[in-house]
């Protein structure tokens, strides 16, 4: 499926796994094997594990907001692979996206569950970034406005663009979760303005300054505006409520 994975099969369960790491990811992905709960993420559904380059992290596909009510985790496409050919083709064209180790996946009742394994990355999440109480560095906010253009411009558009998936590692940015992006052959600038805009509105919801927003949007650089982009943010953030809690 992937050049550099190798596919296992055990127990009604379908992993690939990179080929020079393949005993302990599989290990983690299949049974839980050395897998332990992460304190630090603050998410069930995410676990650490050893393997030979340091330590890996499993995440599992949980559906968010009213739908996880009646239908928590089951879908109807293959999630983990979709996001791992993403994951993997940003990393290997060196985007600082943290490095794919594999993914699991099994079938139940006819729809599919499934998890995610890639290298941890020892950074903060933006926000926590953002809330440390010190002034935070414009040239780092600049940084992530270049890092998001860089993404776009290798036709990637993030499914979630929010504060809790972009890290921060010193003065390095990286973006995570790419569960529902897409690779296209180029993005609009529709479609570029759309993902600016949902990260503008992740920074309204959780009270994080402006011009914090601004200079991400400087380090992006210039994009045409589109007024309808605009609006549907607008009448989102007032439906949905600025005060009424953070992005998840």
């Amino acid at each position: 499926m992937l050049d550099g994975y190798r596919y296992l099969r055990e127990s009604g369960k379908s992993a690939l796994v990179r080929a020079g790491y393949a005993d302990a990811v599989a290990a983690a992905l299949l049974t839980g094997e050395g897998a332990v709960p992460d304190s630090t993420s603050g998410r069930t559904t995410v676990h650490r594990f050893p393997f030979e380059e340091g330590e890996g992290i499993v995440r599992e596909y949980r559906r968010g907001g009213l739908l996880a009510r009646v239908n928590r985790d089951a879908y109807l496409t293959n999630r983990p692979l979709a996001e791992l050919r993403v994951v993997d083709y940003l990393w290997r064209e060196g985007f600082p996206a943290p490095e794919p180790l594999g993914i699991c996946w099994w079938r139940r009742m006819g729809l599919l569950r499934g998890c995610i394994a890639t290298k941890a990355l020892e950074a903060n999440h933006l926000q926590d970034f953002l809330s440390a109480g010190r002034p935070p560095s414009p040239n780092v906010l600049r940084r992530v406005g270049e890092v998001i253009r860089r993404m776009h411009a290798l036709g990637v558009c993030h499914g979630d663009l929010q504060v809790r998936n972009i890290l921060i590692a010193g003065e390095t940015p990286y973006i995570i979760d790419f569960d529902k992006a897409r690779r296209l052959t180029r993005l609009t600038s529709r479609a570029r303005a759309a993902n600016l805009f949902r990260l503008r509105r992740s920074f309204d919801k959780n009270r994080l300054e402006p011009r914090w927003y601004d200079a991400i949007a400087e380090g992006y650089g210039p994009l045409p505006y589109h007024a309808l982009t605009a609006l549907a943010y607008t009448v989102r953030s007032r439906l949905s409520g600025r005060d009424r809690g953070s992005d998840t």
